[in-house]
């Protein structure tokens, strides 16, 4: 009988490029009522933040208590999760800013740093879900890891902010009225969630909150955000779905090296948004590309009623040299609109992981 070697991939030792699907990037910016250079800044920020697609990019805000007086209501309303953001960054001087958590930036810069950030495909996947009963909100959020992290240890955060707040007359003293992307709560905590994510692992928060009658309700949204601690990237951002999610089960497969093999994924749309009905058709890549290796839907490549899934199937030659393949599937519906989904080809290799995934519903 033959002999089977697998070079097998310790979570804590492997180091491999971790991206590979949908990335939403994230503008995280410090602020206050009370601040001159802000209201100088702030307007070229908005702009730029307005002039992207929001699936792309996100933004919220945190209000400080400087300069004096130190009266920003938004800071008032809610000093511990503003604080606990400030700290997190070492904040001392506003207008200050992180994009996706580790880019200091100027307003001359923001478009450079997308540029430099947008095709960088993330390894979370994040599905955001929210049910309103009464007063009460319920937001429900799933964090799928479609590979190996560097760091396994992240936090998610839950940021509630009203996108839009308007006074009559400047509330500070720099003679703003207009506030947009205002934190009014983290979930549960300004700190976040600690969670462990490896490789096919989905990993389900909810988290409820009162409805604030000082809201205005119409323009309350929510942000979720995956944080690695050790260097501050944000790994991937989410909002409300508006369209359709896409999902893999398993999130990776190992095969012999030296032999013709093949793995097979289901591909899923578990969640749409209220009123999708448009069919999406699925597309798959390998990278690095290999001529050895092929993709292919044996099922079809167009998913049309939800939820649903379809069956990947990936096939290798006996040529194939041992690494890490990247199969990253893209769904596109009818109107244009793309998710990726990425998953792991294993040859010759293998990751130790323990995978418990919760249902998804």
């Amino acid at each position: 009988m033959k002999k089977i070697l697998f070079t097998l991939l310790l979570i804590f030792v492997i180091a491999t490029e971790s991206f590979s699907g949908d990335r939403m990037m994230l503008i995280e910016f410090f602020t206050s009522s009370t601040c001159y250079p802000c209201a100088l800044n702030n307007p070229a920020l908005i702009a730029f933040i307005n002039s992207k697609d929001p699936s792309v990019l996100a933004a919220i805000g945190f209000h400080m208590n400087w300069p004096a007086p130190g009266n920003d209501p938004m800071y008032l309303y809610n000093p511990t999760d503003n604080t606990t953001r400030r700290n997190y960054y070492g904040i001392n001087s506003i207008p200050q800013g992180r994009y996706d958590g580790i880019i200091s930036y100027t307003t001359s810069a923001l478009q450079s740093v997308f540029d430099s950030r947008k095709d960088i495909l993330s390894p979370v996947t994040i599905i955001v879900r929210d049910s309103t009963f009464g007063d009460s909100v319920a937001v429900k959020t799933w964090i799928y890891c479609e590979t190996m992290l560097d760091n396994p240890n992240v936090s998610v955060l839950i940021g509630i902010k009203e996108d839009s707040i308007q006074y009559s007359s400047p509330p500070g003293s720099n003679g703003e009225t207009f506030f947009p992307w205002v934190m009014r709560k983290m979930l549960p905590t300004g700190g976040g969630t600690p969670v462990i994510l490896n490789p096919g692992q989905l990993k389900y928060l909810e988290y409820k909150y009162k409805i604030d009658p000082v809201w205005n309700n119409n323009v309350i949204s929510h942000l979720v955000y995956v944080q690695d601690n050790g260097t501050k990237e944000v790994l991937n951002a989410g909002k409300t779905i508006k369209n359709f999610a896409m999902i893999s089960n398993p999130g990776f497969r190992s095969v012999n090296q030296g032999s013709a093999n093949s793995g097979t994924y289901k591909i899923k749309i578990p969640f749409t948004a209220s009123g999708y009905n448009s069919p999406v058709t699925l597309t798959a890549t390998v990278e690095p590309n290999n001529a050895g290796i092929t993709t292919s839907f044996p099922n079809g490549n167009v998913i049309s009623t939800f939820p649903d899934s379809l069956t990947l199937q990936v096939n290798s030659t006996a040529s194939v040299p041992a690494g890490v393949y990247k199969i990253i599937v893209t769904g596109t519906n009818t109107a244009g609109k793309s998710h990726k989904v990425a998953v792991d080809y294993l040859v010759g290799k293998s990751y130790i992981t323990v995978q418990t995934n919760p249902a998804l519903g």
